[in-house]
């Protein structure tokens, strides 16, 4: 489990770093953070500690208990609640999920976000800017038809997740420099309605004038990170080995060993599928038409295929990789499936068949599991969105853009490319860990709609 780091809303790091900063909400007044102010505009029947027995709403849940059991046993260690609140507070998120996306189409760039609360009992929370109070109407109609209106509260933020990102592009300008050489990371929090700065401590003067003018920008805030260096590692370098048909989760391997994350066809020619995985994977490789390989249950190395498509850093700033599956080979009969690997906290329990019925962006609060290769399957918790983070692959530091953070430090190397996934629903491609001495221990990972968007691809789901 992570150490709890040193945090400090942007007010509270003015001493040192930032002069002038007082229109932000303080920690001691508001669970939420820069901007926030903490208005609520619907507050549904508080259901602390309720137990909703057969599920919420009297619905039962359909996920797999292996991958709820890491769930549960995650949120547990982290909130030091009882098993069944924490189940209780997981299956929010399930019945909840998909939401985001319909608020998101009704409010366009006035959306502000959603997120899980574990101060307010794991509560939904939906982030209404003023510019779209009008349609709180049609929000509450939207909640309704999720059927979570008693699990839900609409609230006041001050900024769009769209005035949010233009912020971030603004700070990360500024301090460019210092997230390259691991002394800063920028991304930006729904729930605190901000965009975090993360920071070492031991700055020199000239960094800390650059974070002063960040610091003068609206909205932001600042984490104080413990650790010395906040450079991410790829987790280039065992989870169970599978027979055909080829899906997510698998141990693959070329000149490194990587996972694979989720079964996919290229958009201009859907017949042909193929599997995704990190793109580093590939540029270590070197050879982007190197053929990759898996082993079955018998421990035979078979060939998937070539590499095809991947992207890492560079001017797009993300990293996947679209590996084909040759189909006349080893791993095209039967055809790959839509499905992921998900490994149980033993050694002898596991699911190969974990399906995956759809795709989603992630919220922050909300807990998502991931398989890797070497370190089978975890969950975390959604930590912060949008990270620029910079990493080091063999003595090179390399900028990724954009990526999703996990609060848990788990994965090791072989587990990068690995699938994450909850209630049925792919959200990511995972990239690497930032940790030193485990002092700051996060995990990083590439949303799967930008990957698909990027790659041109499109997920193989179950029906």
């Amino acid at each position: 489990m992570k150490k709890q780091l040193s945090t400090f809303f942007v007010a509270a790091v003015a001493m040192v770093f930032v002069v002038g900063i007082d229109a932000f909400a303080q920690p001691s007044t508001s669970a939420y953070g820069t901007g926030f102010t903490d208005t609520l505009i619907g507050l549904y029947s508080d259901i602390e500690g309720t137990s909703f027995g057969s599920g919420i709403n009297g619905e039962t849940f359909g996920e797999d208990p292996i991958v709820q059991e890491h769930a549960v046993s995650y949120y547990v260690r982290k909130y030091g609640v009882s098993m069944a609140e924490a189940t209780r507070r997981i299956e929010i998120q399930d019945v909840a999920s998909g939401i985001e996306d319909d608020i998101e189409a009704l409010l366009g760039s006035r959306f502000a976000g959603v997120w899980y609360d574990a101060n307010r009992g794991g509560r939904l929370q939906i982030g209404v800017v003023p510019s779209a109070r009008t349609e709180v109407t049609s929000i509450k109609r939207i909640i309704d038809q999720y059927r979570v209106a008693t699990i839900t509260d609409v609230v006041d933020v001050r900024f769009s997740i769209a005035e949010l990102r233009q912020t971030q592009r603004l700070a990360s300008a500024e301090i460019t420099e210092l997230m390259r050489a691991g002394t800063a990371r920028i991304g930006y929090n729904p729930k605190m309605n901000g965009v975090r700065v993360s920071i070492v401590r031991n700055l020199t003067a000239a960094e800390r004038a650059k974070i002063d003018r960040v610091g003068a920008m609206p909205g932001v805030y600042f984490r104080i990170a413990k650790a010395s260096s906040l450079k991410m590692k790829f987790d280039q370098c065992a989870v169970r080995k599978c027979d055909p048909p080829m899906r997510g989760g698998r141990g693959i391997v070329r000149n490194g060993y990587c996972t694979s994350a989720f079964v996919a066809t290229f958009n201009d020619n859907p017949s042909i599928r193929g599997i995704t995985t990190a793109g580093h994977c590939v540029f270590l490789d070197g050879q982007i038409d190197g053929v990759w390989a898996s082993r079955n249950q018998a421990n035979t190395l078979h060939n998937i295929g070539p590499a095809r498509k991947y992207y890492f850093a560079g001017s797009v700033g993300e990293d996947e990789a679209m590996i084909r599956i040759d189909g006349n080979g080893y791993w095209g009969s039967p055809q790959a499936v839509g499905k992921v690997v998900v490994k149980g906290s033993d050694d002898t329990t596991y699911n190969p068949n974990y399906h995956i019925h759809n795709d989603s962006t992630s919220s922050i609060g909300q807990i998502l599991c991931m398989t890797g290769r070497t370190t089978g399957t975890h969950c975390g918790e959604v930590d912060d969105l949008g990270e620029e983070v910079t990493g080091e692959l063999n003595g090179v530091d390399y900028t990724v853009r954009d990526m999703g953070e996990l609060d848990s430090c788990e994965a090791e190397g072989g587990d990068s490319g690995g699938p994450l996934y909850k209630n049925n629903k792919a959200f990511g491609i995972f990239s690497g860990s930032g940790m030193e001495d485990f002092l700051d221990c996060d995990e990083f990972y590439q949303g799967i709609r930008k990957a698909q968007q990027t790659l041109n691809v499109r997920l193989v789901f179950v029906p």
